[in-house]
């Protein structure tokens, strides 16, 4: 993701330097907090240029086309998205544990990216004549090459749903580790995936009636039953997701305009216009209004919907 300005909590939209040159009178996070939230999200090379990955197929194809490639137009000074860290501060919080997580656990193979080094990508048949090249990385598998394990991180109300629904059953989940099966059984000959377990954890009180970290077992299902799933009461099914990201990004690599100019992204802008608002059919609606993030304000332009005020 590149955006064209930060938004402030308490200055409002800023330029790219505000909190790393120390700009800001008075930052809304630890200023190191905030900087490593702007480095991670920024910077991250697993989710960018369209790749694919398990986590994607279970998300809003619109929400990924634009973060990955709507970047500032210098001829455009109000184009681009804006970035906003505090709507990652819990997510940021779920990859300091997962870093704390891998480098003190004994043995086993840890943050395992697909492709591996000198692989192509795995292709998948999700059933109906739908296949598509997947990438992922993998939190941990186990020293026998038989467990791969997934953390998750939650507030203390999202965490006790989380232990009273016995957590690990959820379809999404079972997508995204049937793929991780996939993926590791398709690269590394020999390996057969038997178990998955997922680990769910946060910072619980005294009396909270979970515990800090508990663990379930997540049941694999076929890959065909994956392209079944309607992530998160979506009105669209996993493998219908993956013919819009196959279609967009088909459309996106036709267009003749040098990439990122003003005329590349008219074309652009007229692609996102014919991908589904899936998110909006997530979580209730509430995908598309709350949890959308920077990508919310192009989607809603190219949709022509109004931004909700809060």
């Amino acid at each position: 993701m590149l955006p064209r300005a930060l938004h402030c909590t308490n200055c409002g939209q800023v330029p790219l330097d505000h909190w790393t040159g120390l700009k800001c009178p008075k930052p809304p996070m630890p200023l190191g907090w905030i900087i490593g939230i702007t480095k991670d999200r920024l910077e991250d090379t697993d989710h960018a240029g369209g790749q694919i990955t398990a986590t994607r197929l279970l998300t809003c194809p619109r929400q990924t086309l634009i973060e990955d490639f709507v970047r500032p137009l210098a001829e455009d000074p109000d184009f681009g998205l804006v970035f906003d860290p505090t709507r990652f501060n819990s997510a940021r919080f779920g990859t300091a544990v997962h870093a704390d997580i891998a480098a003190n656990t004994p043995g086993g193979y840890k943050e395992i990216r697909f492709p591996m080094e000198g692989q192509e990508p795995t292709v998948l048949d999700v059933g109906a004549g739908v296949t598509c090249a997947v990438a992922g990385r993998i939190d941990f598998i186990s020293p026998d090459t038989i467990t791969v394990e997934d953390y998750k991180t939650h507030s203390e109300t999202a965490h006790k749903f989380k232990y009273n629904a016995k957590a690990g059953k959820d379809a999404e989940l079972r997508v995204q580790y049937s793929i991780y099966k996939a993926l590791v059984e398709a690269s590394v000959p020999g390996i057969k995936i038997e178990k998955g377990r997922v680990w769910h954890g946060a910072m619980t009180s005294a009396k909270h009636p979970a515990p800090p970290w508990f663990d379930r077992e997540v049941e694999f299902m076929p890959l065909v039953q994956c392209g079944e799933i309607r992530p998160y009461g979506s009105k669209y099914k996993v493998r219908e997701i993956i013919r819009m990201y196959q279609w967009a990004l088909g459309e996106i690599g036709k267009i003749e305009a040098p990439m990122y100019s003003a005329q590349w992204y008219g074309v652009f802008t007229e692609i996102i216009r014919g991908v589904p608002m899936v998110g909006e059919t997530m979580f209730g609606g509430e995908k598309c209004l709350t949890y959308c993030g920077p990508a919310q304000e192009f989607c809603f332009y190219t949709a022509e919907r109004r931004m909700r005020v809060a």
